[in-house]
């Protein structure tokens, strides 16, 4: 079933068609008629339905999470591990690193890595969705319950900041752009 650019399905549905544990998320490519999926064992990978083979196999590691494409092609990946930075005095003083991953498809498969610092209880990003203009948002997973802050993305200058208006969201949130974004 495609939804808005994204296929919504759960792993088990694909058993037979693709042979990839860890399914994190799918993402339907009009343009190359070709599914990308993360898993959570850290590979970005395509296929082909037309002919049932994998194209594309691209380790980066770690957790992976949600995927988006942005208008120039690229596609941008959320990195669910973090890296920790500074051992505050209390627990919300804790600084780590978390990465979104920009994946160069129609070239060497090159990844370019932009991190930006999340704090406190709050970990690595879990989805990003990007409008057609460019401009998406990132939401992050939580050690806990509770809220995270919503980013934004200017794929343009591949630049993360903190957005304003609204600016928490339940953390591990899934993010879905609307065709007229």
């Amino acid at each position: 079933m495609k939804f808005w650019g994204r296929i919504m399905l759960n792993s088990s549905d694909l058993s037979g068609v693709i042979t990839a544990a860890n399914v994190s998320e799918l993402l339907w490519d009009d343009a190359r008629e070709l599914l990308f999926y993360t898993t959570t064992d850290g590979y970005v990978r395509s296929w082909d339905p037309n002919t049932g083979t994998l194209i594309d196999d691209i380790y980066i590691g770690g957790t992976l999470g949600g995927l988006s494409f942005a208008p120039n092609g690229q596609l941008y990946v959320a990195q669910g591990d973090v890296v920790q930075t500074v051992f505050g005095a209390s627990w919300w003083e804790d600084e780590f690193t978390a990465t979104i991953h920009v994946v160069d498809i129609d070239g060497a498969d090159t990844v370019t890595d932009i991190n930006f610092t999340v704090t406190g209880q709050e970990r690595g990003a879990f989805d990003i969705a990007i409008s057609n203009t460019g401009v998406g948002l990132i939401t992050t997973n939580f050690d806990g319950s509770g809220f995270s802050r919503l980013r934004q993305i200017e794929t343009a200058a591949d630049v993360i900041s903190d957005r304003s208006g609204l600016n928490t969201v339940t953390y591990s949130s899934f993010l879905t752009p609307s065709e007229n974004s």
